[in-house]
Protein backbone atom coordinates (compact mmCIF):
# COMPACT_ATOMS: atom_id res chain seq x y z
CA UNK A 1 0.00 0.00 0.00
CA UNK A 2 1.43 3.49 -0.94
CA UNK A 3 1.06 6.21 1.62
CA UNK A 4 1.98 9.58 2.05
CA UNK A 5 3.56 11.34 5.30
CA UNK A 6 4.61 14.95 5.65
CA UNK A 7 6.57 15.99 8.77
CA UNK A 8 5.84 20.03 9.80
CA UNK A 9 4.63 21.79 12.82
CA UNK A 10 1.26 21.56 14.04
CA UNK A 11 -0.64 23.76 16.84
CA UNK A 12 -1.24 21.68 20.00
CA UNK A 13 -5.06 23.32 20.03
CA UNK A 14 -5.71 21.25 16.48
CA UNK A 15 -4.71 17.84 17.99
CA UNK A 16 -7.60 15.71 18.84
CA UNK A 17 -6.68 13.36 21.78
CA UNK A 18 -9.35 10.64 20.82
CA UNK A 19 -7.75 7.69 22.01
CA UNK A 20 -6.44 9.24 25.02
CA UNK A 21 -8.72 6.84 27.25
CA UNK A 22 -6.94 3.96 26.03
CA UNK A 23 -3.38 4.85 27.55
CA UNK A 24 -2.34 4.48 30.88
CA UNK A 25 -0.80 6.62 33.61
CA UNK A 26 2.49 6.19 33.36
CA UNK A 27 4.01 8.89 35.78
CA UNK A 28 7.56 8.14 35.67
CA UNK A 29 7.19 7.86 32.16
CA UNK A 30 6.24 11.67 32.02
CA UNK A 31 8.51 12.85 34.39
CA UNK A 32 11.64 11.53 32.36
CA UNK A 33 9.69 12.96 28.70
CA UNK A 34 9.08 16.48 30.40
CA UNK A 35 13.28 16.84 31.54
CA UNK A 36 13.83 15.38 28.24
CA UNK A 37 11.83 18.35 25.92
CA UNK A 38 12.39 20.68 28.64
CA UNK A 39 16.50 20.36 27.99
CA UNK A 40 16.48 19.20 24.33
CA UNK A 41 13.03 20.06 23.04
CA UNK A 42 10.74 17.39 21.03
CA UNK A 43 13.24 14.97 19.75
CA UNK A 44 10.66 12.58 17.73
CA UNK A 45 7.23 13.72 15.80
CA UNK A 46 4.27 12.54 16.95
CA UNK A 47 1.74 10.56 14.84
CA UNK A 48 -1.54 11.98 13.48
CA UNK A 49 -3.89 11.77 10.92
CA UNK A 50 -5.79 14.98 9.17
CA UNK A 51 -9.56 15.44 10.31
CA UNK A 52 -10.74 18.43 8.09
CA UNK A 53 -9.05 21.69 10.53
CA UNK A 54 -8.19 19.28 12.89
CA UNK A 55 -5.50 16.65 13.53
CA UNK A 56 -6.14 13.07 15.18
CA UNK A 57 -3.76 11.60 17.20
CA UNK A 58 -2.80 8.38 16.97
CA UNK A 59 0.65 7.80 18.71
CA UNK A 60 2.68 10.32 21.45
CA UNK A 61 0.11 10.93 24.18
CA UNK A 62 3.17 11.25 26.43
CA UNK A 63 4.84 14.32 24.45
CA UNK A 64 1.35 15.65 24.22
CA UNK A 65 1.02 15.69 27.80
CA UNK A 66 4.47 16.98 27.82
CA UNK A 67 3.83 19.82 26.22
CA UNK A 68 1.22 20.23 27.60
CA UNK A 69 3.01 20.45 31.01
CA UNK A 70 5.54 23.09 29.30
CA UNK A 71 2.96 25.57 28.15
CA UNK A 72 4.10 24.87 24.38
CA UNK A 73 1.71 25.58 21.90
CA UNK A 74 3.37 23.81 18.96
CA UNK A 75 3.70 20.48 18.65
CA UNK A 76 6.11 18.72 15.68
CA UNK A 77 4.09 15.70 14.03
CA UNK A 78 4.36 13.24 11.23
CA UNK A 79 1.11 13.30 9.15
CA UNK A 80 -0.37 10.64 7.33
CA UNK A 81 -2.91 9.98 4.86
CA UNK A 82 -3.98 6.43 5.60
CA UNK A 83 -7.35 5.89 6.98
CA UNK A 84 -7.10 6.29 11.09
CA UNK A 85 -8.50 2.37 11.87
CA UNK A 86 -5.25 1.61 9.43
CA UNK A 87 -2.82 3.71 11.31
CA UNK A 88 -4.50 2.05 14.75
CA UNK A 89 -3.38 -1.20 13.38
CA UNK A 90 -0.34 0.02 12.52
CA UNK A 91 0.98 1.19 15.67
CA UNK A 92 -0.78 -1.85 17.30
CA UNK A 93 1.11 -4.30 14.96
CA UNK A 94 4.67 -2.42 15.83
CA UNK A 95 4.28 -3.94 19.73
CA UNK A 96 8.15 -4.71 20.02
CA UNK A 97 8.71 -1.36 19.07
CA UNK A 98 7.05 0.23 22.59
CA UNK A 99 5.43 -1.57 25.61
CA UNK A 100 1.75 -2.04 25.36
CA UNK A 101 -0.09 -2.85 28.83
CA UNK A 102 -2.88 -5.68 27.81
CA UNK A 103 -5.76 -3.30 28.35
CA UNK A 104 -4.12 -0.32 26.37
CA UNK A 105 -4.55 -2.73 23.44
CA UNK A 106 -7.96 -3.94 24.56
CA UNK A 107 -9.08 -0.41 24.04
CA UNK A 108 -7.48 -0.19 20.89
CA UNK A 109 -8.83 -3.90 19.24
CA UNK A 110 -12.23 -2.82 20.49
CA UNK A 111 -12.71 0.54 18.98
CA UNK A 112 -11.69 -1.28 15.42
CA UNK A 113 -14.10 -3.67 16.15
CA UNK A 114 -16.88 -1.47 17.21
CA UNK A 115 -16.25 2.05 16.16
CA UNK A 116 -14.64 0.82 12.72
CA UNK A 117 -16.77 -2.78 12.49
CA UNK A 118 -13.95 -4.49 11.52
CA UNK A 119 -14.28 -8.19 12.47
CA UNK A 120 -12.24 -10.55 14.87
CA UNK A 121 -10.59 -12.07 12.16
CA UNK A 122 -9.81 -9.38 10.57
CA UNK A 123 -7.77 -7.17 13.44
CA UNK A 124 -5.97 -10.63 13.78
CA UNK A 125 -4.48 -10.66 10.67
CA UNK A 126 -3.76 -7.33 10.54
CA UNK A 127 -2.05 -7.57 13.74
CA UNK A 128 -0.60 -10.61 12.70
CA UNK A 129 -1.71 -11.74 16.00
CA UNK A 130 -3.92 -15.37 16.75
CA UNK A 131 -7.64 -15.31 16.89
CA UNK A 132 -7.40 -16.11 20.77
CA UNK A 133 -5.25 -13.43 21.35
CA UNK A 134 -7.31 -10.46 20.42
CA UNK A 135 -9.98 -12.55 21.68
CA UNK A 136 -8.75 -12.17 25.42
CA UNK A 137 -7.51 -8.92 25.08
CA UNK A 138 -11.08 -7.89 23.81
CA UNK A 139 -12.64 -9.91 26.78
CA UNK A 140 -10.24 -7.74 29.26
CA UNK A 141 -11.89 -4.57 28.27
CA UNK A 142 -15.39 -5.92 27.74
CA UNK A 143 -15.69 -7.69 31.07
CA UNK A 144 -14.49 -4.94 33.34
CA UNK A 145 -16.68 -2.12 34.49
CA UNK A 146 -16.34 1.37 33.85
CA UNK A 147 -15.44 2.03 36.98
CA UNK A 148 -13.18 -0.55 37.46
CA UNK A 149 -11.08 0.21 33.84
CA UNK A 150 -11.10 4.13 34.87
CA UNK A 151 -9.25 3.42 37.83
CA UNK A 152 -6.79 0.96 35.93
CA UNK A 153 -6.11 3.88 33.56
CA UNK A 154 -5.11 6.15 36.11
CA UNK A 155 -2.58 4.04 37.89
CA UNK A 156 -4.52 2.96 40.73
CA UNK A 157 -4.52 -0.75 40.07
CA UNK A 158 -2.41 -2.67 37.91
CA UNK A 159 -3.08 -5.03 34.92
CA UNK A 160 -2.63 -8.25 36.88
CA UNK A 161 -4.82 -7.32 38.88
CA UNK A 162 -7.28 -6.11 36.59
CA UNK A 163 -6.95 -9.61 34.40
CA UNK A 164 -6.68 -12.06 37.06
CA UNK A 165 -8.94 -10.99 40.47
CA UNK A 166 -11.38 -8.63 38.68
CA UNK A 167 -12.26 -9.37 35.29
CA UNK A 168 -13.40 -12.94 36.73
CA UNK A 169 -15.18 -11.38 39.52
CA UNK A 170 -16.98 -9.13 37.68
CA UNK A 171 -18.11 -11.79 35.55
CA UNK A 172 -19.49 -13.20 38.76
CA UNK A 173 -20.75 -10.10 40.36
CA UNK A 174 -20.14 -6.87 38.88
CA UNK A 175 -21.34 -5.10 41.89
CA UNK A 176 -18.37 -6.67 44.42
CA UNK A 177 -15.59 -5.92 41.62
CA UNK A 178 -16.44 -2.35 41.50
CA UNK A 179 -16.99 -2.46 45.51
CA UNK A 180 -13.59 -3.94 45.83
CA UNK A 181 -11.78 -1.32 43.04
CA UNK A 182 -12.75 1.32 44.76
CA UNK A 183 -11.43 -0.13 48.18
CA UNK A 184 -8.16 -0.48 46.42
CA UNK A 185 -8.18 3.06 44.79
CA UNK A 186 -7.80 4.60 48.67
CA UNK A 187 -5.20 1.44 49.68
CA UNK A 188 -3.41 -0.24 47.43
CA UNK A 189 -2.72 -4.13 48.24
CA UNK A 190 0.18 -6.54 47.12
CA UNK A 191 -0.72 -8.99 44.29
CA UNK A 192 -0.12 -11.81 46.80
CA UNK A 193 -2.77 -10.30 49.08
CA UNK A 194 -5.07 -9.76 46.32
CA UNK A 195 -4.94 -13.09 45.25
CA UNK A 196 -5.46 -15.05 48.88
CA UNK A 197 -8.70 -12.71 49.02
CA UNK A 198 -9.73 -14.24 46.06
CA UNK A 199 -9.36 -17.68 46.76
CA UNK A 200 -11.33 -16.63 49.92
CA UNK A 201 -14.01 -15.21 48.01
CA UNK A 202 -14.10 -18.06 45.67
CA UNK A 203 -15.13 -20.37 49.01
CA UNK A 204 -17.29 -17.84 51.33
CA UNK A 205 -20.89 -17.50 51.35
CA UNK A 206 -22.66 -14.20 50.44
CA UNK A 207 -22.11 -12.27 53.92
CA UNK A 208 -18.39 -13.18 53.98
CA UNK A 209 -17.84 -11.86 50.46
CA UNK A 210 -19.90 -8.72 51.15
CA UNK A 211 -17.66 -7.74 53.96
CA UNK A 212 -14.50 -9.08 51.60
CA UNK A 213 -15.00 -6.60 49.09
CA UNK A 214 -15.97 -3.68 51.23
CA UNK A 215 -12.96 -4.70 53.71
CA UNK A 216 -9.82 -6.02 52.31
CA UNK A 217 -7.55 -4.36 54.32
CA UNK A 218 -9.19 -5.76 57.44
CA UNK A 219 -9.30 -9.30 56.42
CA UNK A 220 -5.50 -8.93 55.20
CA UNK A 221 -4.38 -8.15 58.84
Amino acid sequence: MTTSMSTKNIERFQVIPRYAHTRMARTRELNAMVASMRRFGQISPVLVTKEEQSFVLIDGYLRLQAVRILGKDVLRADIREESEADMLAMVLSKSQERQWESVEQGFLIRDLTSRFEWSMAQVARRLGRDPSWISRRLALVNDLPEEVLDALCKGHLCTWAAGRILAPLARANKDHAVRLTNALVEQPLSARDLNVIWQHYAKSNTKVRDHLVDNPHLFIK
